[in-house]
């Protein structure tokens, strides 16, 4: 008598998750009202947020959030997860994040840290299936990595509830962090150019703010200069032009400045500029405004980048530099410019989303000299 073979079929894959985005949405609504509410909400969750809130990449407040409502919309959830692949607790987190919790938190006035339809399509997250600690990022960055990755693994053994508690309590600290407008200056005398220099300069320099503070500044002087002028916000991953501020002629970028508020090598310059010229940008400048900035080759930086690139590049080396060169090119008159300035500072802190305090601070150099 012959055996028969009887060949098995593969066992399946394990199917991932798929979310109820209503139920997710119910959630959002359920945890929202606890966050503006005054119910008592974990300690730990605050922090935790306050805590990943501060990480230089933004897009690790929207992968927090995205995680905690994916938790309590079903507990079964990987918190690491970020793509839908074949095994039983994955999730897609990119699609929760973008057709859930953004659209939530743009009604409901919840700051996100960016303001981009789907923040999990930036780095680091875009390329992974999961969040982990081999995932590439500067190494500024690798500490709040690792902490985000402790938070994400704190939220395994939430089950639903807890994690409701969790969300509301992300919610809580994300609307008191919300951006706040620019004040409205009444600069009620003349300052000299010395004064606002040193006003400037002692701004800029003593809390940089991972550079948006210098960032703010050279597009405010170049507003009095030019009239389309560009920035984006720091450690933003679109690469649209060469550096960080950026004056365009029409269709075309004139200028773009990169702005360095920690010591930056002659390297980093004339990679800069080839960025320039791979864009066809002809004009480029560096403002390198960190007090401890070594002395590099600039004359040296200056003739390599228009022999090797065609770019022309100009250095400022402090804020004082900066304005100036604001004073000696704009096609308003000295005070005009001294006096639109203050305002004109405050809108593009305004912009970059500096901290409370830092437009705070602003006003109050002004405040106090009425």
């Amino acid at each position: 008598m012959v055996a028969l073979r009887v060949r098995r079929s593969p066992a399946p894959p394990s199917m991932p998750i798929q979310l109820d985005y209503d139920i997710a949405r119910d959630r959002f609504k359920d945890a929202l009202a606890l966050a503006r509410s005054q119910e008592d909400l974990p300690q730990e969750w605050i922090l935790r947020t306050s805590k990943v809130g501060q990480a230089p990449s933004k897009t690790f407040i929207a992968m927090l959030g995205t995680a905690l409502l994916a938790k309590a919309t079903d507990q079964r959830v990987d918190p690491f997860s970020l793509k839908t692949r074949d095994f039983a607790t994955a999730y897609s987190a990119r699609a929760l994040c973008k057709d859930v919790l953004v659209p939530g938190a743009v009604g409901a006035g919840v700051h996100l840290g960016t303001t981009g339809r789907e923040p999990l399509n930036n780095q680091p997250f875009f390329r992974y299936e999961r969040v982990g600690l081999d995932m590439r990022v500067h190494r500024s960055m690798r500490s709040h990595l690792d902490y985000l990755c402790q938070s994400l693994g704190a939220m395994i053994a939430l089950d639903a509830t807890q994690a409701l508690l969790a969300l509301a309590a992300f919610l809580r600290v994300r609307i008191a962090e919300a951006p706040v407008k620019a004040p409205q200056l009444a600069v009620e005398r003349a300052y000299s150019i010395g004064e606002l220099i040193s006003i400037v300069s002692v701004f800029v320099t003593t809390d940089p703010e991972n550079g948006k503070r210098g960032q703010a500044l050279v597009a405010a002087c170049l507003d009095v200069v030019f009239d389309d002028v560009r920035t984006r916000r720091v450690n933003d991953p679109s690469r649209h032009w060469p550096g960080d501020v950026v004056v365009f002629q029409g269709e075309r970028v004139l200028l773009a400045v990169e702005v360095k508020q920690r010591p930056a090598s002659d390297t980093e310059i004339l990679q800069f500029v080839e960025r320039c010229a791979q864009m066809g940008v002809r004009r480029a400048a560096a403002a390198l405004l960190d007090p401890a900035q070594p002395e590099l080759h600039l004359d040296a930086d200056r003739e390599e980048s228009w022999r090797n690139q065609g770019v022309q590049l100009s250095v400022f080396e402090t804020a004082g530099e900066v304005i100036e060169g604001a004073l000696t090119w704009s096609r308003m008159s000295v005070e005009e410019v001294v006096e639109a300035f203050p305002q004109r500072m405050a809108s593009r802190l305004e912009e970059l989303e500096v901290s409370r305090r830092a437009l705070a601070g602003w006003a109050a150099f002004f405040e106090r000299e009425r």
